[in-house]
């Protein structure tokens, strides 16, 4: 029950992400988009342990 718990808290979380990026979106340069897609492209492999 703890690991439901846990994997729907980071769901929500990164749910929660994608929101605050979508509603700021317009308010960013080129540059700062190219960063947060790049980010978010690569950040998921930087964090895997098996990497």
């Amino acid at each position: 029950m703890v690991w439901l718990a846990l994997a729907l808290g980071g769901l929500m979380l990164a749910a929660g992400v994608l929101l605050f990026v979508a509603a700021h979106w317009e308010a960013l340069s080129p540059d700062q988009r190219f960063v947060v897609v790049v980010c978010g492209a690569t950040g998921p492999r930087r964090s895997s342990p098996r990497c």
